[in-house]
Formats: structure tokens, sequence, C-alpha cells
């Protein structure tokens, strides 16, 4: 069976050239907007808490959703200001910096 399964997936493969691709101009169509219209305040962190769904499951970070709406008035403000550094900063922490 795993034979068959073998034979069917390589039959429908698409091997394509590396070739072609194309490349970016610019890394950003509108030079001077790149998301300088971003506003990040406790509003909008408390909104996308309270639009998590409860019942999905951890994603990457292996935080419930439902602890998160459950402990958000605690965690607003030290998130707003960590996306905040972000944006200023340009750069995205990553885990070894959590």
């Amino acid at each position: 069976m795993a034979d068959k399964f073998n034979d069917y997936f390589s039959s429908v493969f698409t091997e394509e050239s590396v070739l072609d691709i194309p490349v970016c101009d610019t890394p950003f169509p509108y030079p001077g907007e790149e998301l300088s219209d971003v506003c990040i305040t406790e509003e909008v962190i408390e909104k996308a808490f309270r639009k998590l769904r409860a019942d999905k499951s951890p994603g990457a970070d292996n935080i419930l959703p439902r602890l998160l709406q459950n402990i958000s008035s605690a965690v607003i403000t030290p998130v707003t200001i960590i996306f905040k550094k972000s944006m200023d900063n340009g750069e995205i922490p990553n885990d070894s910096q959590c």
C-alpha cells in the first residue's frame, strides 16, 4: 500500500525550476509608507484577546487561547509595550529573548 501511495504522489508532484523565480525590485511597493500608520494601543490588544476562540488549541507558543482570555487584563499593558517596541525597532523577538 505504501508503494501505491508513493507512486501516486510521485506522479502528481511537480518539480519546478528555481531559475525563474521572480525578484522583487523594491521590498515595499510604497516607499516611505512602511507600516508607519500602525497604531498599537491597549484597546487594540484587548480587542484581539476578546476575538480569541477559547475552544481552539494552543499555537506555537503552547498558550491556550482560554488562558490568554482569562489573564488578558493582567497582560494587556506588557503585551502592548512589547508590540510597540517591536514595531519601533523593526524586530521580532526570537524565542531566546522571551
